[in-house]
């Protein structure tokens, strides 16, 4: 008998475990399927005009170079060369125990090529201005 009660304490273990681990991953926006990701295309005659201009960002999945941003923007822009120019700001705060050690705008500047004429909807965005780390840091 005591080894039943130690399967069913094992088993219930497990699938709290295994319950948590699924919320945890629904909370962070994973998403869970089976196989391979559908092949998705992209627009055949990319008009970059309506892409042009400021995006707010809704909401995202956090990752560490946006840590403490609020109010987030990209603005993209047409350069001289049809390129296209992008503006990544918002607010950058830091907070300790609930309080505001320092709230200041932060951005970053970079360049959207399509390095495929093929597919002129495939744009590669490339930041510049920042090394590595420091961009946190830029204005």
């Amino acid at each position: 008998m005591s080894s039943l009660k130690l399967t069913s304490a094992v088993t219930s273990a497990v699938l709290v475990l295994l319950s948590t681990l699924l919320s945890s991953a629904a909370a962070q926006g994973v998403v869970l399927r089976p196989g391979r990701c559908p092949a998705t295309g992209t627009q055949a005659a990319f008009d970059p005009s309506r892409y042009l201009g400021t995006w707010y960002e809704y909401e995202r999945f956090d990752n560490w170079f946006e840590a403490g941003m609020d109010c987030v923007r990209a603005e993209y822009g047409l350069n001289p060369d049809q390129t296209i120019s992008v503006l990544n700001a918002g607010t950058r705060t830091f907070k300790l125990f609930g309080r505001t050690i320092f709230s200041r705008p932060a951005s970053i500047n970079g360049d959207a090529t399509t390095p495929d004429p093929a597919s002129p909807a495939e744009l590669k965005v490339s930041f510049s201005q920042c090394k590595f780390f420091s961009h946190l840091f830029c204005r």
